[in-house]
């Protein structure tokens, strides 16, 4: 249950009251016993609801998992020389192909290495658990840090509407950390802090962020909405240059060197300097990075077919890059976006009083708007939408002074107008609660979030149920690497085959994975002659795959979606079948 801490002793995220209000609170003296675990309570729901889900399969959460722990273990087997670029010859007719891979998530499975030393499942699965309870922690831990009012109760309405966030975090993927350094951001650039700090700060920000995945543009979101809302707020939307309009004259600026007004501006400006600094951290990032310059390649031809899908229209990128179906919108984005809109009204109530709006609370917004807007472009953008929409309402309901003044109005004029129909009734006994409403408030707020939390963590338990299980390729993934040459290429029948192969056998090399883009990119032609392959719109397969894929063997599972390919194989003398599982077939080609 949630421990608000009391009223006249605030824990961290509280601001203090008058002492005359917390004497009269009964439950003050048992608050302020608990406020000093109210951080340790954080941190335990956090870390039960991910065990809670991660629990709930046997599988890695996250198809592209299975890949990530593999490199990881890859990595480890190098020994000293672990941080040294891959030799990576598993996806040759890709743009990740022989001498051209990078590894565009390094710093993420550089931190999943000390997870590699038993079983590999079950150190990807222990190692999201850890990433994800950083990520939501280092949030409770922001939100307290600046005074936001009860920073327990925010986290547990955040855990409570989103599960589908919950259950993209307890992914063995990115997102969790990636949270982490934009919220790190966020402080740094919140916080105040002296210039050589915020550099420091922003810098690291960005290097990370470099090298944690090719997202690294999400951490320069915080610090573009910075320097918009300070101009905003000061009702500047340009840095003034001289020598044009009020000061006249020029003369100095024909003197100053390009790059001074530059200076000159990040050093009145810490908005701007955040994301100057954090810019270079980024720089300094992509030019360290040990596969510079092909991380850089790769990161455009990674993200373009997904910010321009016309480029490539009949090439099928994962579900998660499309938007939600109008229904599932409203079910898995709609709770979330529902607590980003409660977070506009104190800033409504500013603007109707005609208060200055605080700055902190616009870059929010901003941010919470900006994810809103991407979720409804892609499915993925849930991992970060649901986390700022609870930050920006936290911080408007906790630091818009008009909103306490506008509720406590309301408040007034509600109980004369009760008073006036009811002079002996209700409103009396109400008036006599008045001086507990503060105190009991958290309380009843944290009761009727208890039973949705229990009801959110079971929805992303299912989720995160849902998926090809753990163990539906190996059979076939041990086979081959028993029974054919090093090296030699497997022709899989879909793009998402290649993480579970890759996990159980990296004895043998395969032809696509990860992404169909990158197959697509390297060679259109035989990527469009691998699809009608696998969806069994070629009769007599041996031939093409033998001679244009250079693949003596053929994996394929058996799902429906691939029966036209089974129908071909069978009716193909060249397709000889040397394994045969309830999940699984293994072709030998015949022939060549």
């Amino acid at each position: 249950m949630p421990l608000p801490s009391a009223p006249g002793y605030p824990a961290e995220g509280d601001t203090a009251l008058p002492a005359t209000e917390a004497a009269d609170a009964p439950p003050a003296l048992l608050r302020d016993r608990l406020r000093g675990w109210e951080s340790t309570c954080a941190l335990l729901l956090i870390a039960v609801v991910f065990s809670v889900i991660q629990s709930a399969t046997q599988n890695i959460i996250g198809i592209d998992g299975y890949y990530h722990v593999t490199v990881a273990a890859l990595m480890r087997a190098q020994g000293w020389r672990f941080l040294a670029p891959l030799d990576f010859p598993w996806l040759q007719l890709t743009i990740l192909g022989p001498g051209r891979y990078t590894d565009h998530h390094f710093l993420f499975h550089v931190l999943q290495v000390p997870f590699t030393f038993g079983d590999p499942r079950v150190g990807a699965k222990m190692a999201a658990v850890l990433f994800a309870i950083l990520g939501l922690y280092i949030t409770y831990r922001f939100l307290a840090r600046f005074e936001v009012r009860y920073p327990f109760l925010w986290i547990a309405l955040l855990v409570a509407c989103a599960p589908t966030f919950l259950w993209r975090q307890s992914m063995a993927r990115t997102q969790s950390l990636s949270l982490l350094l934009i919220v790190a951001g966020l402080w740094a650039i919140f916080a105040g802090y002296p210039w050589w700090r915020l550099a420091v700060g922003c810098v690291i920000v960005g290097f990370l962020a470099a090298w944690l995945f090719n997202g690294f543009f999400f951490v320069l979101g915080a610090p573009v909405a910075a320097v918009l809302a300070r101009r905003v707020g000061s009702g500047q939307w340009a840095v003034t240059k001289r020598g044009r309009g009020a000061r006249g004259g020029g003369a100095d600026d024909a003197h100053r060197l390009w790059w001074q007004p530059i200076v000159a501006g990040l050093w009145r400006d810490p908005a701007l300097a955040a994301l100057g600094w954090t810019v270079a951290g980024l720089a300094l990032g992509l030019l360290l990075h040990p596969y510079f310059p092909r991380n850089v390649e790769f990161a455009f031809f990674h993200l373009l077919p997904k910010a321009l899908p016309t480029e490539q229209p009949d090439v099928p990128i994962g579900l998660e890059w499309y938007p939600y179906s109008l229904r599932s919108f409203m079910i898995r984005v709609g709770p979330s976006a529902g607590v980003a809109v409660l977070g506009l009204v104190p800033l409504g109530c500013a603007l109707w009083r005609r208060e200055r709006l605080d700055w902190r609370a616009l870059v929010l917004g901003m941010l919470a708007l900006g994810f809103l807007a991407m979720v409804a472009r892609s499915q993925r953008i849930i991992e970060y939408f649901p986390a700022f929409a609870v930050i920006f309402c936290a911080w408007s309901w906790s630091h818009t002074p008009a909103v306490v003044i506008v509720t406590r109005q309301v408040a007034r004029a509600l109980a004369t107008r009760m008073a006036e129909r009811w002079p002996d009734g209700l409103p009396a006994q109400l008036l006599r609660l008045q001086p507990y409403a503060r105190s009991l408030a958290p309380w009843l707020a944290g009761v009727v979030l208890a039973p949705c939390i229990v009801l959110s963590v079971v929805v992303a338990s299912k989720e995160a149920q849902t998926g090809t299980a753990w163990d539906t390729y190996r059979d076939g993934a041990i086979w081959l690497a028993d029974n054919t040459p090093a090296g030699s290429r497997v022709f899989t029948t879909d793009w998402d085959d290649f993480p579970h192969m890759f996990f159980w056998n990296t004895h043998n090399t395969y032809l696509v994975g990860l992404d169909p883009t990158y197959m697509s990119l390297e060679d259109p032609e035989r990527y469009r002659l691998w699809h009608s392959i696998s969806a069994g719109q070629v009769k007599a397969p041996s031939q093409v795959i033998r001679e244009q894929f250079d693949a003596p063997y053929v994996l394929t599972d058996r799902t429906s979606k691939h029966d036209g390919f089974m129908r071909a194989a069978a009716a193909d003398p060249g397709m000889q079948v040397v394994l045969r599982t309830p999940t699984v077939i293994v072709y030998r080609v015949l022939g060549g």
